[in-house]
């Protein structure tokens, strides 16, 4: 399997991240762990509101610190993923959301590098002294319930919400 990486998005990354986006619209799915980049036609005021989220004196009130990265392969540097490492919960997150988003580019899927992506975040929580990490994803998610289980996480409850199960994993990451 090729090696990953995380990195910061930078503006460099303009048009290789918008690609990524297109991917996603083009396939009728959604993007997890982005930070809203589907809601973005415009690069730059997404990279400006996520660098927000990184300093806890910019966050605005209905947010939480986190961090996005990109997800890099190395041997080429292309970007197969997103991943967005929230550092705290509010009772949304708490409940339905979790500490960490992803999403892997459609044409990326089923090689294994969600769980290498996921294993490449929670070293983020174990820099940072977090012990235990939430994880969350619909019932009907097969393939993100292998990967959350991969790297450990022990099913805690699943909550309901309109018609939507979802369920929630932790995992010790120290």
């Amino acid at each position: 399997m090729a090696e990953l990486y995380l990195r910061f998005p930078t503006r460099a990354d303009r048009d290789n991240v918008m690609a990524y986006r297109q991917s996603f619209i083009d396939s009728n799915d959604s993007m997890d762990g982005t930070s809203g980049l589907a809601d973005y036609d415009n690069y730059d005021d997404w990279l400006d509101q996520i660098e927000l989220f990184q300093k806890k004196e910019t966050v605005p009130a209905d947010r939480v610190l986190s961090d996005t990265f990109l997800v890099v392969r190395k041997e080429d540097e292309a970007i197969i993923g997103m991943v967005n490492n929230r550092y705290e919960l509010n009772d949304y997150l708490l409940a339905f959301g979790g500490h960490i988003g992803y999403s892997v580019k459609p044409s990326e899927r089923r090689k294994g590098y969600a769980s290498q992506l996921l294993h490449l975040a929670l070293d983020h929580y174990r820099a940072r002294g977090i012990d235990r990490v939430l994880l969350t994803c619909d019932k009907d998610n097969i393939a993100s319930a292998k990967v959350i289980q991969h790297n450990g996480g022990q099913l805690e409850d699943e909550r309901q919400e309109n018609n939507r199960i979802t369920q929630r994993y932790w995992i010790a990451v120290s």
